[in-house]
């Protein structure tokens, strides 16, 4: 048991104070990209599309603060992923910040080709 009073008292752990300091601060970084995901995650929660009926027309479109919203997040957290990816306190969760980076880039693509479809289609619509 542990004698305060007593002078030796085995472990001398002020020798070990630098490398204590430096496992320490090692895992609070990486404990702070863990929160950085959950949080990133948590917020695509309450987004979502929203279609609104084009006017005097049968058709939707994606439209509204809705798309603005989804990609400044998409913009936000694809900075973020990559900026974590080349930390080196994310080593331990490298396959989750690729795969989760892989989903942005992919819903990024999706949106922008959607949006890109549904201009020409906008345009080309009278015609029909």
């Amino acid at each position: 048991m542990f004698d305060p009073s007593r002078k030796d008292t085995g472990i001398k752990i002020l020798d070990h104070k630098a490398f204590i300091e430096e496992i320490s601060e090692f895992a609070q970084k990486e404990y702070q990209n863990e929160n950085i995901m959950k949080k990133m995650k948590g917020e695509w929660e309450p987004l979502e599309f929203t279609c609104v009926q084009m006017q005097g027309k049968d058709g939707f479109i994606l439209a509204g603060e809705s798309v603005e919203l989804i990609q400044t997040a998409l913009d936000d957290h694809i900075m973020k992923t990559q900026t974590m990816k080349s930390s080196p306190y994310a080593e331990f969760m490298f396959a989750q910040i690729e795969q989760w980076e892989n989903t942005l880039m992919r819903t990024q693509d999706n949106l922008e080709l959607w949006l890109k479809v549904q201009a020409v289609w906008m345009n080309l619509e009278p015609v029909f």
